[in-house]
This record gives structure tokens, C-alpha cells and sequence, in this order.
């Protein structure tokens, strides 16, 4: 009589096999290499994420920062939220909250104190309560999504930084 047993692949899914056997490594293997190669695919033409030029609602609000035409202003407790959601056109009452333990900011991010998610059609904001960064991302007609940090210390000007580690 034989078992079947749950195989995790590196990627997080379930493989169920007889016993183990070579189908799970060599899935498992397949999956890592997959995994490898898409990382690798987006540094490629025509993507070339990291050193790409941006086009989405992100850089063309650091555009109007530049130029002063936009400004974005700090709160108390909220840090730049409330400016960001007002200079992207992303309604408050966009907000869903979430937990997860594999969180940028797993630190300050719990049951008790999940992050906010603000969104429209093309930008979601990740906001959580005394996080040092707000995190963004927006959908690009060149790269496909892009990713930012705004730092939430109060300053001057904020900056909004592209993140591309893969």
C-alpha cells in the first residue's frame, strides 16, 4: 500500500508524490530554475527593469515635484499619505487592510495593525501605522509594474525612490 505525501516547491505550492520519489526533485528543481530564469528575463531586451526609464503615474508625479508643480505635504501620524493619495487621484475610501507575515515591514505590520492599501487603476499605496517607508506600486506601459519607497520622516522635500532589486 503506498502514501501519498505533500512535497513544498521553492516556490510556496504543494506537490503531492508516492513516497517522495524523483518527480518531486525534479519539479522542485524545474521550479528553481524557472524562478531564476524570470528574474534574469527582466534585466533582458526588451524589459531591462533596472536601468529602464519609467512611465507610469509615479514618475510623472516625481516630474511635477521636480518642476514645482506638486508638493507634497507631511502630517503627523499619517506622514505623506494624505498628500500622495490627493497628488495621484487615489480616494481614500480605496482602503483595504492586510496582514502578512512576509511583510517589507513585518516589524510594524500585525493582526492588530495591518497596512493599508489605497488604489485606483493604475497605483496602490501601502501605508502602515509608524512604517519608515510608504510603499507604492504602478502599472508601467514599459517595465509592466514598478515599485517605490517614500521615506515618512518629515523633510524639506520627500523623495520617492524607484526600487528595482529583483
Amino acid at each position: 500500500m503506498t502514501h501519498d505525501h505533500p512535497a513544498t516547491t521553492p516556490g510556496g505550492g504543494t506537490l503531492w508524490s508516492r513516497r517522495g520519489g524523483p518527480g518531486v526533485l525534479l519539479m522542485g528543481l524545474a521550479s528553481l530554475v524557472a524562478a531564476n530564469a524570470a528574474a534574469q528575463d527582466i534585466e533582458r531586451d526588451p524589459i531591462r527593469y533596472s536601468t529602464a526609464t519609467p512611465r507610469n503615474a509615479i514618475s510623472q508625479l516625481q516630474e511635477r515635484l521636480a518642476n514645482g508643480t506638486a508638493k507634497l505635504d507631511y502630517e503627523p501620524g499619517h506622514g505623506y499619505l494624505k498628500s500622495v493619495l490627493r497628488a495621484l487621484d487615489i480616494s481614500e475610501t480605496s482602503q483595504v487592510l492586510v496582514f502578512s507575515k512576509t511583510s517589507f515591514q513585518r516589524d510594524r505590520i500585525s493582526p492588530r495593525t495591518p497596512r493599508a492599501i489605497y488604489f485606483n487603476d493604475e497605483v496602490m499605496v501601502g501605508f502602515c501605522n509608524r512604517g519608515q517607508v510608504m510603499e507604492i506600486s504602478a502599472a508601467d506601459e514599459s517595465i509592466g509594474t514598478a515599485f517605490y519607497t517614500v521615506d515618512q520622516a518629515p523633510g524639506e522635500k520627500p523623495v520617492i525612490e524607484r526600487q528595482t532589486d529583483s
